[in-house]
């Protein structure tokens, strides 16, 4: 008996279904194929329902639990309304992916809001400030001085702001972040090295105290804002001057660049912008670090990526509250994948 000839009825969440196909980046064609239908009955079964009987099929195709596909999850981010870190590099369905780990990962901020003790918002409406000066005012409203800033993931967390990681399927988007009523989410792919990572969650902190009144979609602008935010953030002027001489060398950088536990590349741009570098001396410094590898790495950099307090203690089996991550995806009905990449569950490995 064919698929198409059983009779129909509608236990099957279409939104869903479609949210699953997008998270794994399966092409429409290629979802029917492996359900052994075609294109067409495919479309079809979204408009009519889908067959009695095809869940399990769909739930092995899609990797998603069955209990997944015939309940409603929400769908409330828009990709209109936000800017993807190295969006230009990511395809469409690359931002889909991403833009439907991160509807899910919604589902679990709020599990974590509603079972735990979350830090109030503490954050500050910047965006009428030039970027570099939005970066001094916020470090000075969070009483960072000039130093270097702390662990990203767990400031951010301290402020009332999410921060969660995306599965390997959206490794061309490497972070983004939204509002979600009044609360700020930031998502990081963290498929580079533990340096750039921090400096994603920064990139889209500048986005969040900046541009939250703003529509965002392709803004290049926005873009470059938000990068001169996350180098006055992570690298403050103030500190380059401070702590190098006026003309450092790549030994004194590489120092630099280990306490503030910043990519070198980023510290000599920092000293570039803040005129503590040539045209000629900057280039020369580029061109060095690129032939040492600094270009696709950060050699001798942060061995580990920054962890998490509020997953550390949500998921201690010493806990009062305890529940696995096993047990939280299975009880919201959620990809294990997707909860364990967002929790900073899946080991990454560090570029060398």
């Amino acid at each position: 008996m064919t698929l198409t000839s059983i009779s129909l009825n509608f236990p099957l969440n279409t939104a869903s279904i479609e949210q699953a196909r997008r998270l794994r980046a399966i092409p429409k064609s290629q979802l029917a194929q492996e359900l052994g239908i075609s294109s067409r009955s495919y479309s079809r079964h979204l408009n009519e329902g889908f067959p009695d009987g095809i869940q399990e099929s769909l739930s092995s195709a899609l990797t998603v639990p069955p209990k997944f596909l015939d309940a409603p999850h929400p769908d409330i981010l828009e990709l209109s309304n936000i800017n993807f870190r190295a969006g230009r590099r990511a395809q469409a369905v690359h931002r889909e992916a991403a833009i439907a780990n991160g509807n899910l990962l919604t589902q679990l901020d709020s599990y974590l809001h509603e079972t735990y003790t979350i830090p109030a918002l503490d954050w500050v409406d910047l965006s009428y400030e030039t970027p570099k000066l939005a970066a001094q005012l916020l470090r000075q409203a969070w009483g960072l001085g000039i130093g270097p800033a702390p662990n990203m993931v767990q400031l951010c967390e301290s402020r009332g702001i999410s921060v969660y990681g995306l599965t390997t399927i959206a490794k061309f988007v490497d972070a983004f972040s939204a509002w979600i009523g009044t609360r700020p989410l930031i998502f990081i792919s963290r498929q580079k090295t533990p340096e750039r990572s921090r400096f994603d969650i920064a990139h889209e902190l500048g986005h969040l105290v900046l541009h939250h009144n703003s529509a965002g979609g392709d803004n290049p602008q926005q873009e470059q804002e938000a990068d001169a935010f996350a180098s006055e953030f992570l690298i403050p002027q103030a500190a380059l001057k401070t702590y190098l001489p006026k003309l450092p060398n790549l030994s004194q950088i590489f120092d630099f660049k280990a306490v503030y536990k910043v990519s070198a590349l980023a510290t000599v741009v920092s000293l570039h912008r803040a005129d503590i570098l040539s045209d000629a001396t900057y280039k020369r410094r580029c061109a060095a670090l690129n032939q040492r590898g600094f270009k696709d790495g950060e050699p001798n950099g942060m061995p580990h990526f920054e962890r998490s307090r509020i997953f550390d203690h949500a998921f201690d089996k010493y806990s009062p509250k305890f529940q696995s991550r096993k047990d939280v995806a299975k009880e919201l009905g959620l990809p294990q994948d997707v909860v364990d990449s967002g929790t900073f569950a899946t080991k990454f490995t560090v570029v060398s």
